[in-house]
């Protein structure tokens, strides 16, 4: 949002009217990771000893 913002100078409310009203399409948003994807990445970090994340 804030990119689209500075790349148009379109107030960020505005740009949610848009949204909403089917004016211009949904951003693209990156995945969110999966509980596997941060167990993995916790136990690839030097700061955690590995990760007690929960799988749910």
């Amino acid at each position: 949002m804030r990119e689209l913002e500075e790349r148009t100078g379109v107030h960020r409310e505005t740009i949610r009217v848009y949204l909403r009203e089917g004016l211009i399409p949904e951003p693209a948003r990156p995945a969110k990771p999966s509980p596997t994807m941060v167990r993995n990445m916790c136990r690839r970090s030097w700061r955690c000893g590995g990760c007690s994340a929960k799988t749910g």
